[in-house]
């Protein structure tokens, strides 16, 4: 039985590893793509920079580029919101994960403690009965010698 304790114990936590390495996969991943957002970003703004620049630059390749570059940012802030929220979830459920392992590690605590106290129960009952053959064992001694001693005084 503790055996199995002890390996669900592991398998508790070697979950909880997987869970967390995913997790920083997940993070690395999303790091990587926001950088990249971040560079296409900077490209845009250059070349946006340089058309501005432009003397004959026409309004309609202004405009394109300046909606392109409000897009691209609502992608951006879009895309980091919902990495926030998905960082959010895995949070939530390694702590309910968390949670429920200390639940159940305190209800095996409490089970092997009523055990441990059922057990010296026993032994104390044990030791109890003893001592009560014990003290009977000495109380018909008692009596044997008190009869013999009768015997003698009437003899």
């Amino acid at each position: 039985e503790h055996k199995c304790e002890v390996l669900e114990h592991e398998f508790v936590d070697k979950i909880a590893t997987h869970e967390e390495r995913r997790a920083l996969v997940n993070t690395q991943l999303a790091v990587a793509r926001e950088h990249r957002r971040v560079a296409a970003l900077r490209k845009f703004m250059a070349a946006r920079q340089y058309v501005e620049n432009k003397d004959d630059g026409s309004a309609a390749t202004r405009q394109e580029l300046e909606e392109r570059h409000e897009t691209a940012e609502a992608r951006l802030n879009d895309a980091k919101r919902a990495e926030q929220q998905r960082l959010a979830a895995e949070r939530r459920r390694r702590e309910e994960a968390a949670k429920s392992a200390a639940k159940r590690r305190e209800a095996q605590d409490e089970q092997r403690a009523r055990k441990n106290i059922l057990v010296l129960q026993r032994e104390v009952a044990k030791e109890q009965d003893v001592e009560a053959a014990r003290r009977a064992k000495e109380a018909k001694i008692e009596r044997l010698r008190a009869l013999e001693e009768m015997k003698k005084e009437h003899h």
